[in-house]
């Protein structure tokens, strides 16, 4: 990377202290307010961008006033643009393309799969697990026997690859465009540094030139994202297409720099209904992910957090006594130095359940409720913080495949179950609802498991469809 102009140096260090700093608090303070990450990302990339485009942010009287305030400014302007449009019915209308465009469209996403399988087998590997795996660096490297310096070599490699195939008019010969790739793979990088981030807006600032080489780079990485899924193992497929037409630079700075402050440093894990997911995360601790779940990861020198949008993880966490462990749910917070612990994220509450080590319970408005220990689980809904003890092996049985439930009712057992199976189960009899069951249930047979229910309760089931069960009454 080209190093910054000692001019710059007192911004560059000033933006890497402040990011460092307040990065994690101020995300944390807008995902409160608008009670959605995604809400809270898009005010800080532009709270963000106007401290980056500052002279001289280094002269302001307190800078962590002027990014909060600003950042509150630019809730209310939304706010009160979202409010109005919901008043008056506002509705943009959708842009419509034209065939050539579709077209165009078209060919340049075969251009980049078709190239994909152009570069060197452990290249298109880790460009596979990283783009569509959403594995980190270091766990690629692991997996290809590699260095993560290695795997960072690979994703430049891949992206400059397709820059070249799809023909851009850049200066593939010179050096902002390799630049700006090399910047976009870096800040994909769990290791990035603060003092690096602050250099990226450094860079990024310092010419038109590298904003538009950032903008491509970053189009031609969302590009990949509308590949269809691919085996990293899949033979290379016949090139149907050498040349498309020139890509219009669609993306704005201001989305570049976002991805480069939030998304780019926060890689988040998912799985569909009925997946489960085992992630190593950078630091070493381990998230296991339960069926239709999301997490976002935002580490930083001082702290390790974890931000669950949805659904169920159980986390082992590697010891760190300098960097607490939290993770952020819509009612609480969890926070472990290193223990094992899950967590569920549902509508209405949120469930912290401890299976090793000592786990500190917070209220959203961050209170401290409770120090829950091994067998403690702690529900926290908007108004209520209830506590009570559980069979850790319990809680764990989604991880063998086994769910256990004692004296719940029949639909709450039903929509349970509903989160893992492949057909929706629904109850057309209101008597049978509050029918009260224990059960040891396997998810590997839903019918099979249905039969076993229908044994010892008064139902009986009929598959309507290939995603629909009814459950009725056997009377």
């Amino acid at each position: 990377m080209r190093r910054i102009s000692d001019m710059a140096q007192a911004k560059s260090e000033f933006i890497a202290d402040l990011f460092e700093e307040q990065a994690t608090p101020l995300l944390k303070y807008l995902t409160a307010r608008f009670k959605n990450v995604d809400e809270a990302k898009e005010v800080a990339q532009e709270a963000w961008l106007r401290v980056f485009r500052l002279d001289h942010p280094e002269e302001l009287e307190n800078a962590k006033a002027f990014l909060f305030q600003t950042a509150s400014n630019l809730s209310i302007d939304r706010i009160r643009r979202v409010s109005l449009e919901r008043n008056h019915d506002v509705m943009a209308e959708e842009p419509v393309q034209s065939v050539e465009a579709t077209v165009a469209a078209q060919q340049t996403l075969r251009t980049i799969e078709a190239s994909l399988f152009e570069l060197p087998t452990k290249c298109r590997q880790a460009f596979v697990m990283h783009r569509q795996k959403n594995m980190s660096y270091p766990m690629i490297a692991e997996q290809l026997g590699v260095s993560t310096s290695m795997v960072e070599k690979y994703i430049i490699q891949a992206l400059k690859h397709f820059r070249n195939k799809l023909d851009h008019q850049l200066d593939s010969a010179g050096s902002v465009s390799d630049q700006a790739i090399e910047w976009l793979a870096r800040l994909r990088a769990d290791d990035v540094t603060p003092q690096e981030t602050a250099d990226f807006a450094i860079w990024l600032a310092a010419s038109k030139n590298h904003e538009q080489a950032f903008d491509t780079a970053t189009e031609i990485w969302q590009l990949t994202a509308h590949m269809p899924p691919l085996s990293i193992i899949l033979k290379p497929a016949t090139p149907r297409y050498r040349k498309i037409l020139p890509l219009a630079t669609a993306a704005s700075v201001l989305l570049a720099a976002f991805l480069m402050v939030v998304q780019l440093a926060t890689p988040g894990f998912t799985t569909g209904k009925g997946e489960q997911r085992r992630v190593v995360l950078a630091d070493g601790s381990i998230a296991f992910l339960n069926t239709a779940s999301k997490i976002q990861v935002d580490y930083s020198t001082d702290e390790r957090r974890i931000i669950l949008q949805q659904g169920e993880v159980w986390f082992d966490v590697a010891k760190n006594t300098k960097r607490p462990f939290t993770v952020d749910g819509q009612y609480a917070d969890a926070q472990a130095v290193g223990t094992a612990f899950s967590v569920r994220e549902t509508p209405g509450f949120t469930r912290v359940s401890v299976t090793e080590g000592t786990v500190v319970l917070f209220k959203e408005d961050g209170e401290e409720g409770s120090h829950l220990g091994p067998g403690d689980e702690g529900t926290v809904t908007a108004v209520t913080m209830d506590y009570r003890q559980v069979d850790p092996d319990v809680v764990l049985g989604w991880q063998r495949g086994q769910l256990v439930y004692n004296d719940v009712r029949l639909d709450e057992l039903l929509q349970d179950l509903n989160r893992y199976l492949p057909k929706t189960m629904a109850i057309n009899d209101l008597h049978l609802e509050s029918l009260r069951v224990s059960a040891v249930l396997n998810l590997d047979d839903q019918e099979a498991m249905l039969d076993a229910l229908s044994k010892t309760l008064p139902i009986r089931w009929k598959s309507l469809s290939d995603t629909l069960i009814i459950v009725t009454s056997d009377a």
